[in-house]
């Protein structure tokens, strides 16, 4: 058993993997798939900027301000990266378009693309 708390270990895990991925090509299937999901996470986040949702979880968030660390959907204000993985995500899923395949149904690049660039950006990445 390794050492060290559970989420720790966990994100051990994730990062060495994440490395070691990176160290090799993606194959041409897999960059199509990122592709893809890339483009549909911009066009429903675009979309979903005037969605009931959208407008409120944006306001709230905007109202609490913070280090102006990543930009959102809809609004010319930046926020810390929670906040904006927060309303990014609820915006490009407001619609409820999912980028799937047949393995898993569901719109996970929601998730995924919209903590990734929040931290990215708050790291200057």
């Amino acid at each position: 058993m390794g050492t060290g708390s559970i989420s720790e270990r966990i994100a051990r895990y994730a990062i060495e993997s994440v490395v070691e991925e990176t160290q090799s090509e993606l194959h041409a299937e897999q960059q199509s798939v990122l592709t893809l999901s890339l483009m549909d996470w911009i066009a429903v986040g675009r979309a979903g900027v005037d969605e009931p949702v959208s407008g409120v979880v944006r306001s709230v968030c905007c109202a609490q301000g913070g280090r102006e660390q990543a930009g959102v959907f809809g609004s010319s204000q930046r926020l810390p990266a929670r906040l904006a993985a927060q309303v990014n995500g609820a915006t490009s899923h407001a619609l409820d378009y999912d980028d799937t395949h047949f393995l898993h149904v569901g719109h996970t690049s929601v998730v995924v693309f919209s903590a990734a660039f929040a931290l990215g950006e708050s790291q200057s990445v």
